[in-house]
């Protein structure tokens, strides 16, 4: 029984131990577990956190992307814009050009107008001077004519009486023939009395 009793006692010995290294070992798988747990844990939050930083990523390109679109498309509306206006001004320029040599040309239209104005005063200066000459002139011909009306008339006045003593004259000498005559006849032709 003694014998027994230490097999016994040896074999619980030897199960003590072995379930003490059990224990040991599964102490020490467990550590091992929490360590690993632990990696785990802080590589899935390292996984996280790359998830999380790769979609802020993305987020971030998405919204880079969005803002590019829209920065091309302002862009190109201001680009046309910036056509349109060009093409205004192009036309604004042409205009003006064109307003330009208008107005040159009607400057020289203006020019020469004046000038055509100056020619057609110093003709009209010259006509007035023309004209008052006229009216003198014919004023001086008025006086001469009212002069020559006048000794007209006088000379008219001069040959009536002329020619009225003409006629008084040739009476007077017709009367002196007759008388001549008929002296001649009778032989008086001699006489004081008939002569003239």
């Amino acid at each position: 029984e003694a014998l027994k009793g230490a097999s016994n006692r040896d074999a619980l010995s030897t199960q003590n131990e072995s379930l003490q290294a059990e224990v040991n070992a599964l102490r020490a798988n467990e550590s091992a577990f929490k360590e690993l747990e632990t990696a785990l844990e802080k590589s899935l939050a390292d996984v996280e956190q790359a998830v999380s930083e790769k979609e802020q990523a993305l987020t971030e390109k998405e919204l880079l992307v969005a803002e590019k679109q829209r920065a091309e498309t302002r862009c190109q509306t201001l680009e046309e814009r910036v056509h349109e206006l060009e093409n205004v001004a192009n036309d604004r320029d042409s205009k003006v050009s064109n307003m330009n040599k208008a107005e040159a040309a009607l400057q020289q239209e203006v020019m020469d107008l004046k000038t055509q104005i100056q020619v057609l005063m110093e003709e009209r200066d010259g006509l007035r001077d023309k004209e008052e000459q006229l009216w003198r002139t014919n004023a001086d011909l008025f006086l001469n004519l009212e002069s020559l009306q006048e000794s007209y008339v006088l000379l008219s006045d001069r040959c009536n009486e002329k020619q009225d003593q003409v006629m008084e004259l040739q009476e007077e000498i017709d009367n002196i023939r007759r008388q001549h005559d008929d002296a001649s006849m009778q032989g008086l032709c001699h006489s004081p009395a008939l002569i003239p």
